[in-house]
């Protein structure tokens, strides 16, 4: 988006980003629903989560990861893939599982649920998913389901690169995987799922992230700074 700006002429230094957040606050004081959960959905006891929360439209390219759950199952059958959320492409995905016969058997998919619920989730996954179809227009965008598993202190996996993924690699927040190769996807995340020190690592991190760079009280302050220079710069 600065860049698009930028292009227009505008001058860079007088271009200030302030990113989405992250809200830790919400992902405190759970243990009481996770144990709900577990009981709702015995099939995830004693799983590697792999999950994806968000929409499911044309941009974010989820039937990827029913290549990916396909790939895995010939790999390890502790590692299970939950998709929350609505959107076009729903049904294709959905479709797609049951035609690759992964559907509930290490795919599973659920309707969209309320934002006050999504904590819950987040804290029983081994690893949170953003996904994009391989368009490199779009790998400068900020998805919310980002911010959330940072807040979540839950490690990413990503499929696209630019900013999010040079950022993954610098703090050890988690994995990148290859846009159109399930075969090679399935094989790095299994590595890294069965390597509890860097899945302890990138929990941390992730945490750490998001209280040190997209706090909202700390974006907030810049948002306030920034709007109080452009005022003052009015002014003179």
């Amino acid at each position: 988006m600065a860049n698009g700006v930028a292009k227009t002429g505008y001058p860079k230094d007088k271009i200030t980003i302030v990113t989405n957040i992250s809200d830790p606050k919400r992902f405190r004081d759970i243990s009481v629903g996770q144990i709900a959960l577990m009981e709702a959905y015995p099939q995830f006891e004693k799983k590697k989560i792999v999950l994806y929360a968000g929409t499911m439209g044309v941009v974010n390219g989820v039937g990827y990861l029913v290549d990916i759950a396909k790939a895995m199952s010939a790999l390890d059958s502790e590692i299970v893939f939950l998709v929350i959320g609505d959107g076009v492409e729903k049904m294709l995905v959905v479709e797609k599982a049951r035609k690759l016969k992964v559907l509930n058997v290490n795919f599973w998919h659920l309707p969209r649920i309320s934002k006050e619920e999504m904590p819950e989730y987040f804290a029983l996954s081994s690893i949170g998913c953003t996904l994009l179809v391989d368009i490199p227009e779009i790998q400068s965008s900020s998805p919310n389901k980002y911010f959330d598993n940072l807040a979540a202190g839950r490690p990413i996996m990503i499929n696209f690169g630019g900013w999010l993924a040079n950022e993954i690699r610098q703090h050890h927040l988690g994995i990148v995987i290859p846009p159109n190769d399930p075969e090679s996807a399935a094989q790095i995340l299994k590595d890294f799922l069965d390597d509890e020190n860097a899945v302890q690592r990138s929990r941390a991190a992730s945490g750490q992230l998001a209280h040190s760079k997209y706090d909202a009280d700390i974006l907030f302050e810049d948002f306030r700074k920034t709007l109080e220079v452009a005022f003052s710069d009015k002014q003179h």
